[in-house]
């Protein structure tokens, strides 16, 4: 029997497309950043982890990198001077690599994904939150959804064709 969706890439992206497209009209229906899911769901799948792991993983990395950006904001916004800015960004780079120290905060490139998304969405730290999350929990259906596609089979359509062809 072949594998209806091909190989585990196809049937990952598949999932992706459907879910990717749910998203889009979940963002438009209910106001929330697309942008930011889809980095969510970025960060789960850079995080090397699967599962639960995978979302604890890029879940506590986004959030600490999206207090980190606030904390700039809101230094940048009772405490500014020139190139503020700079100083605060050098600080919270900084602690976002300090931070890896700890287990729950070891994956560094998912702190400053919610870091830069904050950034871009000019502080709106609960859409951003809201979105991101969502976005991990898209990653990982993606991921379930992908791999229960990978167990569909598909009979052959030609009589007597070997289960083995490539045809």
């Amino acid at each position: 029997m072949k594998k209806f969706f091909g190989d585990n890439l196809g049937s990952l992206g598949i999932a992706m497309a459907i879910y990717a497209g749910i998203w889009m009209i979940l963002c438009d229906k209910f106001g929330l950043i697309s942008f930011a899911g889809f980095a969510g769901c970025t960060s789960y799948f850079a995080s090397g982890e699967k599962n639960l792991a995978g979302m604890k993983t890029s879940a506590f990395a986004n959030v600490s990198g999206i207090f980190w950006a606030m904390m700039s904001i809101l230094a940048g916004t009772y405490f500014g001077f020139p190139y503020s800015g700079a100083v605060y960004c050098a600080i919270i780079s900084y602690i976002i690599i300090k931070q890896a120290e700890f287990k729950c905060f070891k994956f560094i490139p998912g702190a400053y994904i919610g870091c830069f998304i904050t950034f871009a969405c000019d502080g709106a730290w609960i859409n951003v939150i809201i979105s991101m999350l969502i976005g991990i929990l898209m990653a990982y259906l993606t991921e379930i959804t992908g791999n229960w596609f990978q167990t569909m089979q598909m009979p052959c359509s030609v009589p007597g064709q070997m289960e083995d062809s490539n045809i």
